[in-house]
């Protein structure tokens, strides 16, 4: 598995090379770099969650329908709860008002 990660880790940094060797020359910005990171970050955590359920559902814990069912219910509570904590913070984003 962390060889999978390193390769794309590899990749990335390859795909990205002229906005980081701009930035390393001081003619970069840090929103580049930023988006770097986190575009990094996403695919990166995507490639360990495919590996990681490939050696879930080859363990046999679960069928592959229970495993499906697993994920749409922890994704649909994970989304519950951002949504609440982005409510919480920026209240002005519901709709106050329906036209």
């Amino acid at each position: 598995m962390s060889l999978s990660l390193t390769l794309v880790g590899l990749e990335t940094v390859c795909m990205n090379a002229l906005v980081l060797l701009r930035f390393l020359q001081g003619s970069g910005e840090w929103r580049d770099l930023i988006g770097v990171l986190c575009g990094s970050l996403g695919v990166m955590s995507w490639t360990w969650f495919a590996l990681h359920n490939a050696q879930q559902l080859k363990a046999g814990c679960f069928s592959a329908r229970e495993w499906s069912i697993l994920q749409g219910i922890t994704t649909g509570a994970v989304a519950r709860m951002i949504l609440a904590v982005a409510v919480f913070v920026q209240p002005r984003i519901l709709p106050l008002e329906l036209s």
